[in-house]
């Protein structure tokens, strides 16, 4: 009888330990994972602040260039308005998705540097080598 409630105490210790050792683990998987969430979700807000505080300031210098190209070449100032234009329009399309197509990445990329090469003219020079693939 002592030999038997021995491995019994024995069999439910071990039970008991390797229970707690899964349980104990499943805790600390989901804490770190918890952890990461609260991390992405951080650089998420953190992301979007910086673009909030991005946007007036780039419209405001956008809105002086064309401004002051207005009284030396109409035609440019037109043409630096359009590309202000579709670069609002595509940030709009996209929204507040998390992914977007490359295409569409590279359409605002192109129309925020002509807007940029316009206020900066003379002094700075952008080329574009894509490869279609």
């Amino acid at each position: 009888f002592v030999y038997e409630s021995m491995k019994i105490s024995i069999f439910a210790g071990l039970f008991t330990a390797v229970r707690f050792g899964i349980k104990s683990y499943l805790a600390l998987v989901e804490a770190e994972l918890r952890a990461q969430r609260a991390i992405a979700l951080q650089q998420q807000a953190q992301l979007q602040r910086l673009a909030q505080q991005m946007q007036p300031h780039f419209l405001f210098n956008a809105l002086n260039t064309v401004s002051s190209l207005m009284h030396v070449d109409v035609d440019k100032a037109d043409a630096t308005l359009q590309q202000l234009a579709e670069m609002l329009r595509a940030t709009l399309a996209l929204g507040e998705a998390h992914e977007a197509p490359l295409r569409a990445e590279l359409a605002i990329a192109q129309s925020y540097a002509g807007v940029m090469a316009e206020r900066f003219a003379g002094r700075v020079e952008i080329g574009w080598r894509i490869d279609d693939a």
